[in-house]
């Protein structure tokens, strides 16, 4: 595998599936306050879209991008609802009033990340608003994650397949391409001053979207 978008088209990064429908469902959850019916969204990088369904009935339509063509595949045998579309070039959706961006930025190289940012400016209306959430501050070390992960493992039952999946994806094909391309980590207060030289307005979020409380979210805002 080649990078992360080849890895991701073939694997996974949950414990099993009640991990991975509980992040789901947390994400979800937590984006409730962000949405309006009237809204145009554009879910970029979206895995599987576990949500998706639900998520079409609370705007007026629901853009899915995935860079991974076997993901793309996946979701147009899934999808016929009129309001989701199902697109291989996110620049084609246009006038977004939100785009969301999860667990995304830490496969991206920081500069290819902002260039993709300064591209999805131009696809959102005025005071449309990004929000990237799994953001992993520069402090963050791989032990500080797999606290995490086994935290969430405790409270919710799976602790045995929590700790036999990290053992499997460090030895494995998990670990030969995070030593390759180590995952993307981002000091908070230059992200800040860069995406607001791009045209953002800059908010870091309270709480992080979903179940990992050791990464970040952050709402850029086009001014």
């Amino acid at each position: 595998m080649n990078n992360w978008i080849d890895f991701w088209g073939n694997e996974t990064q949950f414990v099993c599936d009640h991990h991975k429908h509980l992040s789901y469902e947390a994400i979800y959850r937590d984006l409730q306050g962000y949405l309006n019916l009237s809204d145009k969204i554009l879910d970029f990088g979206c895995g599987e879209a576990l949500f998706a369904g639900k998520l079409s009935e609370q705007c007026a339509n629901l853009y899915l991008y995935d860079a991974s063509q076997p993901i793309q595949d996946k979701l147009k045998e899934r999808f016929k609802v009129n309001n989701i579309h199902i697109i291989n070039d996110y620049k084609k959706a246009e006038n977004l009033s939100l785009i969301i961006i999860s667990s995304v930025s830490q496969y991206i190289y920081q500069e290819d990340f902002l260039n993709i940012l300064r591209d999805l400016r131009s696809s959102l209306s005025q005071n449309g608003k990004i929000i990237i959430s799994d953001l992993i501050p520069d402090k963050n070390s791989i032990l500080i994650e797999s606290l995490d992960l086994l935290k969430i493992s405790i409270k919710n039952g799976f602790l045995c397949r929590a700790i036999i999946k990290m053992i499997l994806s460090l030895m494995g094909n998990y670990g030969k391409i995070r030593r390759l391309f180590p995952l993307t980590k981002y000091n908070l207060k230059s992200f800040k001053k860069t995406s607001e030289i791009m045209g953002f307005m800059f908010q870091e979020e309270n709480i992080n979207l979903g179940l990992n409380a050791n990464r970040k979210t952050v709402v850029l805002t086009k001014i």
